[in-house]
């Protein structure tokens, strides 16, 4: 039996009874969740008195992200650091790792261009029997997520995403570097190489299918007194974001600018006049609840 309790620092982890911390006067109460009773128990230094179901435990910490850092190993393989989840599975729990570990992706590299999601693998966790992950119970698979309002995460059936990797030409994962909420591809991907004029062009960002946040380097390459525009595709506004303009001696300009495209990954641009516009993706945001 597992039993999540308030430590004698207050915090609240796992432990068994035997840690859990002595009252010392009958004003002292503590609580702790019985995770296979699905109870918890309200307490003095003389009694227990059952006084509110589980639900009552995860109202502040539904959806929980200890978010890990994600580290590129080589063309088949992640790293994640330590981490802990808040997980909607078979069981709802906290899962966490205390540890390095290494995920293998390579069995599931199939598809070139394309997304691999990275889950908490439910079956996994079911049939280890514990709540400390190992890098068995993970799994890749191109299947992407979707938000589920009452598991308060991105989730597949029963699995939460928590990542995801972009497959290369020879369907290798790409070199990426994560830090905080941004992922940047070690080398930035050429989305648009082309000649705009005054008619919104759309542009289809690569980001996995959960965010809709990305790193943009506009640059222009020629054209005088030109002023470029983004903007969300098919948004109801018309004017869009101002990016840059170029002086009368039409020196280049470039800039980078978190975009934020519709659900099908589109942006759009457009200038005043005819003038040749590059768009380069650096990298995508994590969305809220991942």
């Amino acid at each position: 039996m597992r039993f999540y309790g308030l430590d004698a620092q207050g915090i609240f982890q796992i432990q068994s009874v035997s840690t859990l911390p002595a009252w010392t006067s009958d004003d002292e109460r503590r609580w702790v969740y019985a995770e296979d009773t699905e109870t918890c128990h309200y307490g003095t230094s003389t009694s227990w008195e059952t006084f509110s179901s589980k639900d009552v435990v995860y109202t502040g910490l539904a959806g929980y992200v200890s978010r890990p850092k994600f580290i590129y190993v080589n063309i088949f393989d992640i790293k994640v650091d330590a981490g802990a989840y808040h997980h909607a599975g078979t069981i709802e729990q906290f899962v966490y790792w205390n540890s390095q570990l290494i995920l293998e992706g390579g069995p599931f590299l199939i598809n070139p261009y394309s997304w691999k999601y990275l889950y908490i693998d439910n079956s996994a966790i079911v049939a280890s029997g514990s709540n400390l992950l190992t890098s068995s119970e993970f799994l890749f698979t191109s299947t992407p997520p979707a938000w589920v309002d009452s598991k308060h995460g991105w989730y597949n059936g029963l699995d939460r995403c928590i990542f995801a990797v972009y497959l290369n030409a020879m369907s290798r994962v790409t070199e990426f570097f994560h830090e905080g909420d941004f992922v940047r591809f070690a080398d930035q991907i050429t989305e648009y190489n082309s000649t705009i004029s005054t008619v919104w062009v759309d542009i289809v960002l690569t980001k996995p299918s959960f965010t809709r946040m990305v790193e943009t380097t506009f640059a222009t390459f020629s054209g005088n007194n030109r002023t470029v525009y983004w903007r969300t595709n098919d948004q109801s506004g018309f004017t869009g974001h101002w990016v840059f303009g170029t002086s009368t001696s039409g020196r280049r300009g470039s800039i980078a600018l978190p975009t934020y495209c519709d659900s099908n990954a589109r942006i759009e641009i457009k200038a005043n006049n005819s003038i040749g516009v590059q768009v380069y993706n650096n990298g995508w945001y994590f969305p809220t609840g991942m």
